[in-house]
């Protein structure tokens, strides 16, 4: 991800069939709900993260999940 000032953007994570993988992030990444966010580890899953980059000491973001069981 750019960390260029007004850059946005979306990215989806896919659990695939083999082993689940996490997702760590830097503390400049706020979460748009204060919380500390984890993608869905469950296999098939489908987390999509929307980011914005306020300045590279600050990126707001929001993490959706889908195909949790």
């Amino acid at each position: 991800v750019s960390q260029s000032r007004y850059n946005s953007g979306q990215i989806v994570f896919i659990q695939d069939s083999g082993t689940a993988r996490a997702l760590t992030f830097d503390s400049n990444w706020l979460s748009s709900d204060g919380l500390t966010a984890k993608i869905s580890t469950t296999l098939g899953a489908k987390n999509l993260l929307a980011y914005y980059v306020v300045s590279p000491t600050e990126i707001w973001f929001t993490l959706v999940k889908r195909g949790v069981t």
